[in-house]
C-alpha cells in the first residue's frame, strides 16, 4: 500500500507524533463526503501514515533508502512544527525531498504547530509564506482528548481529505451526542433494573418474620447493589477523571471527601455551610472556593478548594458527595413501609458500602482518595495535608 500520508518530526516530539498517528489510521473517514480522488489508499481508514520510529544519524550522506521511498511516494506530508524541530538538520531534509519529489508543490505540505509558533519553523518552510495558512496547533498543556486537541485533529483530517473542516467537525459532534444519549439510555435502564430489583425483593420478603429481620436482609442486599448505582455514576463522571487530570498536571494531590453519615447530613446545603465556617475556623482558611479541572469530562470537573494564605492548601482538593442524596429518597420510600426504620442506622451502613464499593472500581488510584465520616476527623486531616 502506498504511503497517504509522511510525519515528519523531531525525536522529543515523539509523543504528538505518535497521538497523530494513531488517531488517523484509526479514523474511519467519511467516503460519501470525500472525492474518489482524494481518498487515502485504504477503503475505510486515513492509512497508510508514515512514521518513522528509528533514530537515524544526520550525516553528509544520502537518506537512508526507504526514507526516500516513502517520502517519495507519500501524497501529503505533514510537519510538526515545534522549537526542536525547527532546528533539526533531519527533519529540513525530509521537508526539501519532499518538495524536490513533489515538483516544489507547497499546499501539499501540512504545519501542525506544537504550542506556539514563533521560533517553530524549521528554514525549509521559512522560504514558503506559510503563515498566511490556517495552520492547526497541538497544545501540550491539555489532555489529548480536550475539545482544542480534537480541533488540531480534525484540520489535519480536513486538509488530508479535501473536506470542509465545520463538516467533519459538526459530524464528530452528532456522532457524540449520539453516543452520549446511547450512553445515559444505557445507565438509566441500569438504574432502572436496579431500582426493579430492590423494589422486587423488597415486596418479596416475608411479612410474618419480625421486622428486625425484616431490616437486616434488607438491608444487607442494599449494602451491596443499590448504593453500587450511585457508586458508578460517581466514580465514572467526578472521581476518576479528577485523579486522572491530577496525576498528569499536579506534582503531589489528596482528594478528601465528607461522606453524610445520618439522615440531616444529607441536606448538603446547611452541611456545606457549616463546614464552610468550621474549616475557616479551625484551619484559618480565608474561604471555600470551586475550581474546574480541564478534565475527559466535556465540561470539565468541579472540586472544592481551601483559599488561605501562603498556599497551604495547594495540594487539598475536597468534596461533599452530594449525589449520595438519592439515599434520602429511598430512605422516605421505605419509611412508608417500615415506619420504626433506625433512619440514621440506614444512612450509616449506605455510606460504609458506598465508601467500600467506590475504592474497590477505584483500585490503585483509591490511594489518592481519603474518605472521613467523621467532622473532627475530616478537618484533622485537613490540617495534616497542610502542614
Amino acid at each position: 500500500m502506498k504511503c497517504f500520508a509522511f510525519i515528519s518530526y523531531s525525536r522529543t516530539d515523539i509523543d504528538v507524533a505518535r497521538w497523530l498517528h494513531q488517531k488517523l489510521e484509526k479514523y474511519p473517514y467519511p467516503s460519501a463526503m470525500v472525492a474518489e480522488e482524494n481518498r487515502p489508499p485504504h477503503e475505510k481508514y486515513v492509512r497508510k501514515v508514515f512514521m518513522d520510529v528509528k533514530d537515524l544519524p544526520v550525516s553528509e550522506q544520502k537518506f537512508a533508502d526507504d526514507i526516500k521511498l516513502r517520502l517519495a511516494e507519500a501524497r501529503y506530508l505533514i510537519v510538526l512544527c515545534s522549537e526542536r524541530s525547527a532546528t533539526s538538520a533531519y527533519v529540513d531534509r525530509e521537508i526539501r525531498y519532499f518538495l524536490e519529489t513533489h515538483d516544489n508543490r507547497g499546499k501539499l505540505i501540512l504545519p501542525v504547530f506544537i504550542d506556539r509558533v514563533e521560533g517553530c519553523i524549521p528554514p525549509a518552510l521559512a522560504e514558503m509564506d506559510i503563515l498566511k495558512r490556517n495552520c492547526p496547533i497541538y497544545d501540550t498543556k491539555l489532555d489529548a482528548r480536550s475539545e482544542a486537541n480534537l480541533y488540531c485533529f480534525y484540520h489535519v483530517a480536513a486538509f488530508l481529505l479535501k473536506v470542509d473542516f465545520s463538516l467533519l467537525y459538526n459530524r464528530y459532534e452528532s456522532y457524540s451526542k449520539r453516543k452520549r444519549k446511547y450512553e445515559v439510555r444505557l445507565w438509566a435502564s441500569f438504574a432502572a433494573l436496579l431500582l426493579f430489583s430492590c423494589l422486587f425483593l423488597f415486596i418479596s420478603l416475608n411479612r410474618q418474620r419480625e421486622l428486625t429481620r425484616k431490616q437486616e436482609e434488607l438491608t444487607k442486599f442494599e449494602k451491596n447493589i443499590f448504593p453500587l448505582s450511585v457508586v458508578f455514576g460517581y466514580e465514572k463522571n467526578f472521581l476518576s477523571p479528577a485523579v486522572a487530570y491530577l496525576k498528569e498536571h499536579r506534582p503531589s494531590f489528596g482528594i478528601y471527601i465528607l461522606m453524610p453519615y445520618c439522615v440531616d447530613d444529607l441536606r448538603h446545603g446547611d452541611r456545606i455551610a457549616h463546614m464552610g465556617k468550621l474549616i475557616m475556623k479551625e484551619l484559618r482558611a480565608d474561604s471555600l472556593v470551586s475550581e474546574t479541572l480541564p478534565t475527559s469530562v466535556r465540561r470539565g470537573t468541579i472540586v472544592g478548594r481551601i483559599a488561605a494564605g501562603e498556599g497551604r492548601f495547594e495540594r487539598v482538593y475536597i468534596d461533599f458527595a452530594s449525589t449520595t442524596s438519592t439515599f434520602l429518597q429511598i430512605l422516605n420510600y421505605k419509611k412508608q413501609q417500615y415506619p420504626e426504620l433506625d433512619e440514621d442506622e440506614v444512612i450509616r451502613d449506605y455510606a460504609d458500602t458506598f465508601v467500600r464499593q467506590t475504592k474497590e472500581l477505584l483500585r490503585a488510584d483509591s490511594a489518592y482518595v481519603h474518605f472521613y465520616t467523621s467532622q473532627t476527623e475530616f478537618i484533622d486531616a485537613l490540617r495534616r495535608a497542610a502542614d
